[in-house]
């Protein structure tokens, strides 16, 4: 897997979990690889969600983390079982 990648699954993995940090690495390897997030930005949550099943099934890891990095980028995190309310999140803003 990509190595900037799997320092991001590396960090998610750690316990206790650090979600900033997490969130961190994420921006981080966003802003250093915008070629490959094209067409990112106006895909629905719940595309994204469906995209990182496919790419878990097919033990993709280096697709499935690069979702994930844009999830981490892109929204707050999401109540799972409740309401869906996606909250974008802004990459240097007040949360």
């Amino acid at each position: 897997m990509n190595a900037e990648l799997e320092a991001i699954k590396e960090k998610w993995e750690e316990e206790p979990r650090d979600y900033d940090a997490t969130v961190a690495l994420a921006d981080q390897y966003v802003a250093d690889h915008p070629d490959e997030f094209s067409g990112y930005e106006e895909r629905p949550i719940e595309d994204l969600v469906a995209s990182l099943d496919v790419f878990r099934a097919a033990n993709d890891q280096d697709n499935q983390w690069r979702v994930q990095a844009w999830l981490f980028h892109r929204f707050q995190p999401q109540n799972i079982g409740g309401t869906y309310q996606p909250q974008i999140r802004i990459p240097g803003g007040a949360e």
